[in-house]
């Protein structure tokens, strides 16, 4: 089904900052129930969720103000890649096809650019729309006129006949933990490179909290993807990001609580991948875990030097350089998270903990009623901000 492998394999490498997303046209904010919460980044992707299958232009609309709102969230980032891949109806069906000047156009290397973001916040992110994505493309590629439960009806007889590699990743996007599993397996044992199907066999076991399942699915497939680079072989359809699966592998073992094993895989990650960022701030996070201040500080650094538009980078330097005592050092990165995207809320109350505790208390105060204005109703910090605004002298 060759359709099916260009939707969910083909992983553009050209990581475009958020920056230059939001530098094209901005869309309208959709029209959310009455008793929804604007500021609430979920109440966005659930808007983006419902809608993505019927219209696509309001779910990427949702979509992307979740990424306004939190961009590093990974669900927004990959929802807004899956509705605007299936907003224009002949883009659609042409890089659905496979059709390489589509697949490797200026437009859709930017929207791919979305997955491998997501991907670099959250590794093991459930692709839940793959269903939809499929489904969406027969819908369309089928003559109109015929009923859509009939194209429904065909497609999923043509699913039930297809390679146990199809239906499991249709059973993993529907959360079928137990049948994915089994036919990954089964599909591992016919494929002849099967490295692709340890990765998305991985991904299911992080998801599903069976770590050591998943760290020997990722080292299966980095140790054939090494054999297959000593071979010169070449894989044209799966691009594999050996710098991505060995910062997952990393996140495992950090999982694992084994942090020489993690700090080994992160570091096999920037020699991979010299840009690679994420790696940096894992590594930041074990050392301040080992309580190791120097090394937190220069890895977060070095995050920061090598995304520079990315927001929520400047926004854990900030937070890093807070906790550790350097209240005054973390305004600048929060100011710059904040300068990044204005309507990301951490980032204000960040600030304003910064500048209460430099003595800058008219400044605080403004900070706090800004993250109030700006942050959900459910937010996990409204309640210190409003203790501490009245603490301060503020009218909340």
């Amino acid at each position: 089904m060759r359709v099916l492998l260009v939707a969910l394999a083909v992983v553009s490498v050209l990581t475009l900052p958020l920056e230059a997303q939001r530098n094209r046209r901005e869309p309208r904010r959709p029209r959310l129930s009455s008793t929804a919460d604007t500021n609430d980044v979920n109440a966005y992707l659930n808007h983006g969720a419902r809608t993505v299958e019927d219209n696509a232009t309001t779910a990427a609309e949702a979509y992307y103000w979740a990424m306004r709102l939190d961009p590093g969230n990974a669900d927004a980032l990959y929802g807004l890649r899956t509705a605007r891949l299936m907003q224009r109806q002949s883009v659609f069906l042409r890089y659905m096809q496979g059709d390489e000047r589509t697949v490797f156009s200026d437009e859709m290397q930017s929207n791919d650019s979305l997955y491998f973001k997501a991907l670099q916040l959250d590794p093991f992110l459930h692709e839940r729309h793959a269903r939809t994505v499929l489904f969406n493309y027969y819908r369309k590629a089928i003559a109109s006129g015929i009923n859509q439960g009939e194209i429904d009806h065909y497609v999923n007889q043509r699913l039930d006949a297809s390679p146990p590699s199809t239906r499991a990743r249709m059973a993993a996007a529907q959360g079928q933990v137990v049948l994915a599993d089994q036919l990954y397996s089964e599909a591992i044992g016919q494929a002849r490179n099967p490295s692709y199907l340890y990765i998305e066999r991985g991904r299911l076991n992080a998801i599903s909290g069976r770590i050591d399942e998943a760290v020997f699915d990722f080292t299966s497939a980095l140790e054939r993807l090494s054999r297959d680079e000593e071979k010169k072989e070449r894989q044209v359809i799966f691009y594999s990001s050996k710098a991505l699966h060995e910062h997952s592998l990393g996140l495992l073992y950090a999982r694992k609580g084994d942090a020489e094993k993690a700090r080994e895989a992160f570091g096999r990650a920037m020699t991979e991948d010299l840009s690679f960022h994420p790696a940096h701030v894992e590594l930041s996070r074990l050392a301040l875990a080992a309580k190791d201040t120097v090394t937190a500080l220069s890895e977060m650094a070095l995050a920061v030097e090598l995304a520079p538009a990315d927001a929520f980078v400047h926004f854990l330097q900030g937070e890093l350089l807070l906790q550790v005592g350097q209240a005054a050092e973390a305004m600048e990165p929060l100011k710059k998270a904040i300068d990044l995207e204005p309507y990301y809320a951490a980032p204000q109350f960040a600030l304003a903990a910064a500048l209460e505790k430099s003595g800058d208390t008219a400044a605080a105060k403004a900070a706090y009623e800004k993250f109030l204005a700006m942050a959900a109703r459910r937010h996990p910090q409204r309640q210190a901000a409003t203790t501490r605004l009245r603490a301060i002298g503020g009218g909340q």
